[in-house]
């Protein structure tokens, strides 16, 4: 019998399967979106009818657990605030930034009923990339854009998650700073206290029905913090195939009640690092590839609009499998010309930005 593996010892270093598995989130969540694109309807989309929530529901919850997971390590290794929070907008910003400006300034405008001339000089068009690229206003669109397609006017529906990513970040860098993370006992306790209204609300969805900030602040703060406390409490948590299995049954169970989103969201964490961690083998080779993950994700929704746009006769899958080949190759340049030289440069950027400030490093 196999021994039964500590997410702790497992999850230390680089060898794992997290490229892998966010690559494969964001095609879920580019699976479901083909769905949306081609009847125009949410309730289209697969495992809507099956759980109540779609694929892509479900996929989206798996980046907010691995982020909680992953964010809450740089936290810990980050020598400031302000370093935690450049490292944060250096991850999301550029590669952001960069897909928005394209897809307004340099593709979309041949997607647009109006005139280049019309486009171009259209307010729209102009508050279109501030707004879009600060995510003040991530589903902003552009004059004439896709107006005819089955989800009209939507220029990129990926985007608005990005915003409640940010908000997770900066709750946990106040707790960070309010020293929550240095005593166990003091985690659990403040984590009790704030996920308590968490985990009621989520009990309770229909009565925010028309609130929908109020549930996506429930459901990926839930999700988020199960990955910051499974990090926290790594050391004891025991990773095996049959807690997989255990949380699906009793996901199963609660299906139908007020206990499932609460039930699902705890089967997905655990489903997701066991997968991060667990399997071994060739799969591992994957990660020689880089995370082209965060490029898939920005970039798919505008160019299945597009596609829909110029052949809407496809259908999902067909619209999916189109999607993958023109997307990856995009996301791979994104994260090679992009996101890698940031990353790897993060530091030096983070100098310069102390420097620009006036920063002190214990101002800093």
């Amino acid at each position: 019998m196999a021994r039964v593996k500590i997410l702790g010892d497992v999850s230390s270093g680089r060898d794992n399967n997290l490229n892998l598995m966010r690559l494969v989130a964001a095609a879920l969540v580019a699976l479901s979106h083909s769905y949306l694109i081609v009847n125009g309807e949410g309730s289209s989309q697969p495992l809507a009818d099956l759980t109540g929530f779609t694929l892509g529901y479900h996929a989206v919850n798996i980046f907010f657990v691995v982020s909680g997971f992953l964010v809450i390590r740089s936290w810990h290794r980050s020598s400031s605030l302000t370093h935690f929070g450049a490292a944060r907008a250096i991850r999301i910003l550029p590669a952001l930034i960069v897909c928005v400006v394209i897809t307004a300034l340099m593709v979309l405008p041949f997607a647009s009923s109006l005139s280049l001339w019309a486009y171009f000089t259209s307010p729209q068009t102009m508050a279109y990339v501030p707004l879009t690229a600060s995510l003040v206003t991530p589903d902003a669109i552009l004059p004439g854009v896709f107006e005819t397609n089955p989800v009209p006017f939507e220029v990129n529906g990926s985007l608005w998650t990005l915003r409640y990513e940010i908000v997770c970040y900066a709750a946990l860098a106040v707790l960070g700073m309010l020293g929550v993370f240095s005593n166990r006992l003091k985690m659990l306790a403040v984590f009790a206290v704030l996920s308590a209204p968490l985990i009621v609300l989520s009990f309770m969805p229909t009565l925010f029905a028309d609130i929908t900030p109020v549930q996506h602040l429930v459901r990926f703060g839930l999700c988020f913090g199960l990955g910051v406390l499974a990090h926290e409490l790594r050391d004891t948590i025991p990773l095996h195939w049959s807690g997989v299995i255990a949380l699906l049954a009793s996901s199963v169970v609660a299906h139908g009640t007020a206990a499932f989103p609460l039930a699902l969201y705890v089967f997905v964490a655990y489903t997701s690092l066991w997968v991060a961690f667990i399997p071994e083998g060739p799969v591992r080779k994957f990660n020689q590839f880089g995370d082209i993950s965060y490029g898939l994700y920005i970039y798919a929704f505008p160019i299945q609009q597009l596609l829909i746009y110029q052949l809407p006769a496809l259908g999902p899958l067909e619209l999916f499998v189109a999607t993958l080949a023109i997307t990856i190759p995009v996301a791979t340049m994104s994260w090679l010309w992009i996101e890698q030289p940031m990353l790897t440069h993060k530091d030096a950027m983070y100098g310069f930005v102390r420097r620009v400030l006036k920063l002190s490093p214990a101002r800093a």
